[in-house]
């Protein structure tokens, strides 16, 4: 019976040390629940600034390409008006009553300016500075012309 009661002695010991161990097992496994909570928390966080960041840079983004859009949208407008306005100037020098080699003569600058003027403003997005540089050419090819037809009309 000696025996039965060491046995029983060495199992609650060993009971107890298994209890120990548990404990401390049970410490370290709320410890690394802790740190992973923090790593989950720190990428949560990572992730929501990258999004706060991202979200002003596509509106950024967004903005500029909306700006692109109205200045060629105001480029294409300003190219048709210009051509409208050549189509008119030429039918005013035809009702001149100017001849044909004067007509070329004049029409060949007006011609010459508004093909400039096209290629500038289909090569892509200007600045209000380009613009109205090509504008202001394009104007003064149109006022030459307008004077050499006031010539014309005065004979």
């Amino acid at each position: 019976m000696a025996k039965v009661e060491i046995s029983t002695v060495e199992s609650q010991q060993n009971i107890k040390s298994l209890k120990d161990e548990v404990r401390v097992l049970f410490r370290h496994m709320q410890d690394l629940n802790k740190v992973f909570n923090k790593h989950i928390a720190l990428a949560q966080s990572l992730s929501g600034m990258l999004t706060g960041q991202l979200e002003p840079a596509e509106r950024k983004v967004a903005a500029i390409a909306k700006r692109a859009e109205s200045a060629l949208i105001r480029q294409a407008r300003a190219t048709n008006a210009a051509k409208e306005k050549a189509l008119n100037f030429a039918q005013a020098l035809k009702l001149s009553g100017a001849t044909q080699q004067q007509q070329k003569f004049i029409l060949r600058g007006v011609e010459q300016s508004l093909k400039a003027y096209e290629k500038r403003m289909s090569s892509g997005v200007l600045t209000a500075k380009q613009f109205q540089v090509a504008q202001d050419r394009l104007n003064r090819s149109f006022g030459s012309g307008k004077r050499s037809l006031a010539v014309l009309t005065r004979r």
